[in-house]
């Protein structure tokens, strides 16, 4: 079955490497699982069609710019956001990754504009150009012992040759002046963006506000790291029940995964401390979004939430 037929229920997910599936196999990730799943009915669901748009070291920010760049290349009918409480929002309020700098969606009296959010880092200048990131299988042995994120790590320091850089800045920006409906202003600070829980409300108001303009459902799955399920939160578990109260201000649909396993032993769902899921974390994130998706999908119009 096509993701256009109209008996499937179609779900874009967007993320970090914990929606891409980092130290799991594709059919593992909760994306799939929820997918599998759901081949009949299930929760009131029709069959799930699964599209992941995950990609490893993703923001908030870059999840939000990626739903504007590439929003018409699926047919969809709901959103769920990936919302990773371990580094999410200083991967929102830093420039630097592993990836190259990143581009950040900033307050625009920053730039003494009256718009809400301006686009700053536009082009972004071109780092993981080489093919070494190809030359392991993503969802292989290697890639799972050593992390997938630690592999692009690694093939990120050299960079592309400069005519090569070239072509893809004026391709990016191309893609922006089309699609991105914020002001692009020239970057004038690498500093961090102190106010992480203002920048966040700000990004998820306009991604909520744009997608249900696009006459699609939204939700979020909210998630800490394997360090704040240890027990030790550093400023994580303050910064999540901050993100909660965010969720429920701004009236969006979310799943708290910490909430519902917060007594389940760390090695039952991480594979460490520092490290992403176990399969049977990714059994428990589709678990838990069951009942969201259910809800995203009653709020769909009656010719789209009816199974024809």
């Amino acid at each position: 079955m096509e993701e256009d037929d109209p008996h499937k229920l179609r779900v874009l997910f967007l993320g970090d490497s914990f929606t891409w599936g980092d130290e799991v196999r594709q059919e593992e990730r909760f994306s799939s699982l929820l997918e599998s799943s759901c081949g009949g009915y299930c929760d009131r669901l029709p069959p799930i069609h699964a599209i992941n748009k995950g990609i490893i070291g993703y923001g908030t920010a870059q999840s939000f710019l990626q739903y504007l760049l590439t929003r018409e290349e699926h047919a969809y009918d709901l959103v769920i956001l990936g919302l990773f409480a371990g580094n999410d929002l200083s991967d929102n309020a830093f420039v630097d990754s592993p990836s190259g700098p990143r581009p950040r969606l900033i307050p625009c009296e920053r730039e003494g504009r009256g718009e809400e959010l301006c686009l700053e880092g536009m082009p972004v200048p071109p780092v993981v150009d080489w093919p070494e990131h190809r030359w392991v299988n993503a969802r292989g042995g290697v890639a799972r012992r050593f992390g997938w994120s630690g592999l692009i790590a690694l093939a990120s320091r050299r960079r592309a040759p400069r005519f090569l850089n070239e072509r893809r800045i004026e391709d990016q920006m191309q893609e922006a002046q089309d699609a991105v409906p914020f002001p692009v202003v020239k970057r004038t600070s690498d500093d961090e963006i102190q106010d992480r829980i203002g920048q966040l409300v700000s990004i998820l108001d306009a991604l909520n506000r744009t997608i249900r303009g696009d006459g699609k459902a939204f939700g979020v799955l909210l998630f800490p790291s394997g360090q704040m399920h240890a027990g030790d939160p550093n400023r994580e578990l303050g910064e999540y029940r901050e993100i909660v109260d965010v969720l429920d201000r701004l009236d969006i649909p979310f799943s708290d995964y910490y909430a519902k396993t917060k007594d389940v032993a760390l090695e039952d769902l991480f594979y460490g401390v520092y490290d992403h899921w176990r399969p049977a974390g990714h059994q428990t994130a589709a678990s838990l979004l069951r009942p969201l998706v259910a809800s995203l999908h009653a709020e769909l119009e009656p010719d789209r939430s009816t199974v024809r």
